[in-house]
């Protein structure tokens, strides 16, 4: 499980008992957020409560029908008595019954826009301005691809599901700036309790079983059904993406982040401003060499190994990129040095892959390594030489 850290962080998880909403309580719990969350059935909540995180954080539980503004304020109230202002929330709670559209009531509608939609809504408005106060804040709407791609079985599930989209795309426009970042997630065929009921529904209706009317929709995609962790975990790495994303965005806003993405003579601009800028270059280059070695970690995680000299191989093979690109197209071919500093990346990564599966000893490609960054070390003077010869 990758490592993000959320100590001190308050969140919220509507509609969590099952399935996606439970996966993000326990997730943001282990990673040590305090966890307040609600649904209907005080069973379900009472079993989610005792989770015992692996981490710092915390799980509480309320019992609430967010398909119903008095209970949803009773919520909402009792968790900020709890818990305070809130940092994070995730707005998961939703229905999708399966219903024929030619006889669906007006009430069937509004029913479902309220606990699909409004919920979000009401939820969203409430801890919203204790979030810009912060300047710090994350919300996340868990909407379903069947909004792109809707289904004439959960037509009003589809729908309501689409205005939470729209919502949180405007919403995200209208209050990124103030550091409240909205993100919607779009799930594909996620084999939950609510998949298991809606199938058992259509399968009633047309005769047949809950596995006949699953299997096709998976097969179809040429995919196995996602687990409820899968989305649980992108809701936990868009939370914490979208905090690196605020510290660039209010970075660049400050004085010194202005001199740096301003055009002309940079170094002279922060000098100007008093910096070193000798420290801020080798700040830079620890900024991004880190980076580089998370993502080659990263990547050797998902392969089902880690090394982290994995990572210092991408970082030797982009410091080598920057040489040759540098004696190649000269210093001020700054555009022509990072693409051949991605280049060299990838690059790095295929050989690796390339020398692991012929069986190439690992000291043999270190070995190969090191003459890679002698090379790259060695030719900007020849290059430089061959030029005034």
């Amino acid at each position: 499980m990758i490592d993000l850290d959320l100590t001190g962080k308050r969140a919220v998880v509507t509609g969590a008992s099952l399935g996606i909403g439970a996966a993000t309580v326990r997730l943001l719990a282990d990673h040590g957020a305090q966890v307040a969350f609600c649904a209907r059935g005080a069973e379900g909540v009472e079993e989610l409560a005792a989770y015992v995180p692996s981490g710092t954080g915390s799980v509480r539980g309320y019992v609430a029908d967010l398909g119903d503004a008095a209970s949803t304020t009773a919520f909402l109230d009792a968790v900020e008595a709890d818990l305070g202002a809130v940092d994070i929330l995730v707005n998961n709670v939703g229905a999708s019954p399966s219903r024929n559209f030619l006889y669906m009531a007006d009430e069937d509608w509004e029913q479902l826009h309220q606990l699909n939609l409004m919920s979000a809504v009401r939820c969203t408005r409430r801890f919203l301005p204790g979030m810009r106060k912060q300047r710090w804040g994350r919300v996340i709407m868990v909407a379903t691809a069947g909004a792109i791609y809707p289904n004439a079985a959960l037509i009003d599930y589809a729908a309501t599901k689409a205005a939470m989209i729209a919502t949180g795309k405007a919403l995200a426009g209208k209050y990124g700036p103030d550091g409240v970042l909205v993100n919607s997630i779009l799930p594909g065929l996620i084999h939950t309790a609510m998949w298991d009921r809606a199938a058992g529904e259509i399968a009633a209706a047309a005769g047949g079983t809950a596995d006949d009317v699953l299997a096709p929709g998976f097969a179809s995609l040429g995919v196995e059904p996602g687990v409820t962790t899968e989305a649980a975990r992108l809701a936990v790495v868009l939370a914490i993406v979208a905090a690196v994303i605020t510290v660039l965005y209010l970075f660049f806003r400050t004085q010194l982040g202005t001199a740096m993405r301003a055009g002309g003579d940079t170094p002279t601009m922060a000098r100007a401003l008093g910096r070193n800028t000798g420290l801020l270059t080798v700040a830079g280059l620890a900024i991004a060499n880190s980076l580089t070695a998370a993502s080659g970690a990263i990547v050797a995680q998902y392969q089902g190994f880690a090394d982290v000299q994995m990572g210092i191989g991408m970082v030797v093979w982009g410091m080598a990129s920057v040489f040759l690109g540098n004696a190649l197209v000269g210093p001020a071919g700054l555009g022509a040095a990072l693409v051949a500093t991605a280049a060299g990346s990838v690059t790095f990564r295929l050989l690796v892959a390339t020398a692991l599966r012929a069986g190439l000893d690992p000291d043999w490609l270190k070995a190969a390594t090191a003459l890679v960054v002698l090379a790259a070390l060695v030719a900007p003077r020849f290059l430089a030489r061959k030029v005034r010869a």
